[in-house]
């Protein structure tokens, strides 16, 4: 999912029951209808999104536990669509894996499809009152001081960490093979848990013995950057990022 400052996040959490916790359509509903509200017909369409006009507003996805379901979706109101555009990783073939593929479209942004809003932050009051409003099973809390502090101490222990942000995800294989230095090099890793279990290098003798090394480290870009230096191989930030 790609975020920034104009990219508006929304999130609905309750307990459904067995077997009907999965339901995109009950939980983008609400979102609909207050675009609705605004002169913006939006639908719902394959398998998770929100288009205008055959354009992409909103992507979503939902996490289940229990008997409890937490959906949560982005809103495009302002976001810089060409950062976007170049953030997204266009060629994914070098990998291999179980996690779902993301499905690609074209995005528009909302901002210019709306009036009467000063800003992002607005167009937020004002969808949050919409719901107030029209879903009689929502309310507004404040949280107390002390989960306040709870809350931030559970993301500074958990969800700020790497283990949580880049390690938690299904294993994959990667295979690439580039140029570097003139030398053909071939690449093979295999990764779980964000770690390297498995490492072949292929180019030159140094190269397979640095693959040797990889082995037990972090599938990280100053991690690999580290070790290459140790063993006295200097590559470019274009040469680290083939192996990615």
């Amino acid at each position: 999912m790609f975020h920034d400052n104009g990219n508006l996040n929304f999130t609905f959490i309750r307990q459904s029951e067995p077997g009907k916790q999965v339901d995109f359509r009950m939980y983008t509903g609400p979102v609909i209808d207050f675009l609705s509200s605004l002169g913006v017909e939006a639908k719902f369409e394959g398998k998770n999104d929100l288009k205008v006009n055959g354009l992409k507003i909103s992507g979503n996805a939902e996490h289940v536990h229990r008997n409890r379901v937490l959906h949560h979706g982005t809103l495009l109101y302002d976001t810089s669509l060409d950062m976007l555009r170049n953030t997204l990783r266009k060629d994914t073939s070098c990998y291999t894996s179980r996690a779902v593929v993301s499905n690609p479209s074209s995005v528009t942004n909302l901002k210019d499809k709306v009036t009467g809003f000063k800003d992002i932050y607005s167009f937020r009051s004002e969808m949050k009152n919409y719901f107030l409003e029209n879903l009689p099973e929502m309310a507004t809390y404040k949280l107390s001081a002390q989960e306040t502090e709870e809350a931030e101490l559970l993301a500074d222990s958990k969800y700020k960490s790497w283990d949580w942000n880049w390690a938690y995800g299904p294993e994959y294989q990667f295979i690439k093979q580039f140029e570097s230095g003139g030398k053909q090099i071939f690449c093979r890793l295999f990764v779980k848990d964000g770690i390297i279990l498995e490492c072949v290098l292929e180019g030159s003798s140094d190269l397979v013995n640095v693959g040797k090394k990889l082995i037990g480290c972090r599938h990280m870009v100053e991690d690999l950057r580290a070790v290459f230096i140790y063993e006295n191989i200097y590559l470019s930030d274009i040469d680290i990022f083939n192996f990615f």
